[in-house]
């Protein structure tokens, strides 16, 4: 018996030491962090990083993410030699392999599990490439309808399709019907498959959605959880196994959060410190709002995310120079002074939140003034500087109809200053 209860301490101090560590987001901005113990169907159960035993549930009602510690951020195309995959759901998942005979296809998953996945589920694929302009082709084509399947094939930065009956797929080439006759394509010439459109096929609503380290962005209808990895079924009815040490994120929040960056605003207005006439669409461009990218262009691309300095240094300092803390956003908008933004808001919407602060490569001399209305009624309004660091907006929407944001001069009048609100999202 004493053998048995060491051996039971010990495989439990070993769970919880192999554990991830995760934040749990709610969508008051509030966070709780602890390592992974279980995903049940209505809460997350977590237990504190120091503590062997103690266990905390949080329901899943209210949350809005749950984020893997060590996680890096996504690339939009991770796999060189990979295949992004799209299923009738419009799930996207990335892949090393992908083979097709018969009726089903073959997949190894950018995880290394291997799968056998029905052909009536698979929409596309598509062989990632570092190449915008191929990528960008290659957006155009996926959505439209087609009654038949297709190949689509690269001239040179261009793609175009044949259109005819995919029979097999192996690691050199496409087996393609065109006309009864039976041609096989190397890969180096294709680009991807299209599959013809089909019948429509029962789905379950997805309910989150997994973000997975390397790319793939998973819509979740059920779930169950292990110590090791979780077992999902997406809306088409497929079911994954993936590791916890692969996952980035659980996202909560398509169906409770809107984030600015997804709508188009009713007005957008921007006016120059010194106009002169009307600007020209290249500095209107450079000028203007940002969606979910750098203050400036000019700084390169990075990872375009929007930066806000944490902790500001103290003007006229004379001790060494630390840099400072930085946060970092991938949603968010930015904009210079003086800009107006005005957005209509959905009949649900309940509250307006964002994390506002000048943007990191202006922190020194960035001051603006922000107001922010609803309905022509003021919601907030305060002046914000690099020097006194970030603010919290979170503001009443309820029965509103329309959301307007004005980015004004502070009192350095236009030093180039560009203010991030980040995160900048309705809460329903």
């Amino acid at each position: 018996m004493l053998f048995f209860i060491l051996t039971f301490t010990c495989e439990v101090t070993m769970v919880g030491a192999g554990a991830p560590e995760v934040t749990v987001r709610s969508l008051d901005g509030k966070e709780q962090n602890g390592k992974w113990c279980d995903w049940t169907r209505d809460a997350i159960v977590l237990r504190e990083v120091n503590a062997e035993t103690a266990e905390k549930k949080i329901p899943l009602v209210g949350l809005e993410q749950i984020v893997f510690s060590g996680s890096p951020a996504l690339a939009s195309e991770s796999l060189e030699d990979g295949f992004r995959i799209r299923l009738v759901d419009r799930s996207d998942l990335l892949a090393k392999s992908f083979l097709l005979s018969g009726d089903a296809a073959e997949v190894v998953w950018a995880t290394g599990i291997s799968q056998r996945i029905p052909l009536a589920l698979i929409r596309s694929v598509y062989q990632t490439v570092a190449d915008d302009r191929v990528r960008e082709e290659w957006n155009r084509l996926v959505d439209k309808p087609r009654g038949r399947d297709r190949l689509a094939v690269r001239k040179g930065k261009a793609i175009d399709y044949v259109e005819g009956v995919i029979s097999g797929v192996t690691t050199d080439y496409v087996d393609f019907v065109l006309d009864g006759e039976s041609i096989p394509v190397k890969w180096s010439k294709i680009a991807g498959l299209l599959f013809a459109d089909r019948p429509d096929v029962p789905s379950n609503p997805a309910k989150c959605q997994l973000l997975i380290r390397g790319g793939s962005r998973i819509p979740v209808a059920t779930w169950t959880s292990t110590s090791q990895d979780v077992t999902v079924k997406i809306p088409c009815g497929l079911s994954l196994v993936i590791p916890l040490d692969q996952l980035q994120s659980i996202d909560f929040s398509e169906d409770k959060v809107i984030y600015l960056s997804q709508l188009t605003p009713l007005v957008t207005e921007f006016s120059p410190y010194l106009a002169a006439g009307k600007l020209s669409p290249l500095l209107q461009r450079f000028y203007g709002p940002r969606q979910d990218s750098p203050a400036d262009v000019s700084r390169g691309d990075r990872d375009r995310r929007l930066e806000i300095v944490t902790i500001p240094a103290e003007a006229g300092s004379s001790e060494k120079v630390v840099p400072a803390p930085i946060e970092s956003y991938t949603r968010g908008l930015s904009l210079r002074s003086k800009s107006r933004l005005v957005y209509p808001l959905p009949a649900e919407a309940r509250r307006f939140e964002a994390r506002v602060g000048i943007d990191a490569g202006s922190a020194q001399l960035g001051n603006v003034h922000l107001t922010v209305l609803g309905d022509g009624r003021v919601l907030f309004e305060e002046e914000i500087s690099g020097q006194t660091g970030p603010r919290d907006v979170s503001v009443s929407v309820a029965g509103l109809r329309q959301l307007e944001l004005i980015v004004d001069y502070g009192k350095n009048q236009d030093a180039g200053d560009r203010l991030n609100l980040c995160n900048a999202r309705i809460v329903k």
